[in-house]
C-alpha cells in the first residue's frame, strides 16, 4: 500500500495518451521504474480512416520504445498470440516470436521477448513420459538482445 504504484483502467486509449501519462507519473515521482501495458492489442491507433490493424500496431509498438528511450525506462508489454501455437505438439509446441497476433513488429522492436507457456493450459494434459503436466509452465525466451535467445526455463506452480 505505500509503493508508488499507479493504474490506470481506461479505454479506448492510444499511445499519444499512454506517453503522456508516462511523463506526467515520471515528473510527478521523479522517476518511473517501469511502466506495463496489458495489452498492446487493446491500444487504439491513432489514425481513424484507412485501418490497417497491422500497421497501428507496429505503430503502437514503435510509439513504446521510443517512450522507453526517452524516459529511459522499462516497458512491459503484454500481447496476444495466435491461436496456433496451441495445436502444436512435441519439440514445436513452444510460441515462436512469429505467434505474435497482427503483426511482425513487436518481434523487430522488443529488446527481449518471452513467452509463458503451460502444456496443461494448451490441452497437452501430460508429457512424453507420460507424466501429468498440470502446475508446470515454461518461460520461453525467444529475443533477448544482450543474452541467450531460445531459452526456456522450466516452472512449477500452485
Amino acid at each position: 500500500s505505500t509503493l508508488p504504484i499507479s493504474v490506470s483502467d481506461k479505454t479506448d486509449v492510444n499511445i499519444s495518451e499512454i506517453k503522456a501519462k508516462a511523463y506526467k507519473l515520471k515528473h510527478k515521482h521523479g522517476r518511473l521504474d517501469c511502466l506495463i501495458l496489458d495489452y498492446l492489442q487493446l491500444v487504439d491507433g491513432d489514425s481513424q480512416s484507412n485501418r490497417n490493424r497491422e500497421n497501428e500496431v507496429a505503430k503502437i509498438s514503435r510509439g513504446c520504445k521510443i517512450i522507453a528511450k526517452e524516459l529511459e525506462t522499462p516497458i512491459i508489454i503484454l500481447a496476444q498470440l495466435n491461436r496456433e501455437v496451441d495445436k502444436r505438439k512435441g519439440k514445436d509446441r513452444h510460441p515462436q516470436l512469429s505467434d505474435f497476433r497482427e503483426t511482425g513488429a513487436i518481434e523487430q522492436v522488443a529488446d527481449v521477448a518471452m513467452f509463458l507457456h503451460s502444456d496443461f493450459k494448451s490441452g497437452h494434459d501430460v508429457d512424453d513420459n507420460g507424466n501429468s503436466t498440470e502446475g508446470q509452465a515454461d518461460i520461453v525466451i525467444r529475443k533477448w538482445r544482450n543474452g541467450i535467445p531460445s531459452l526456456i526455463i522450466p516452472l512449477d506452480f500452485d
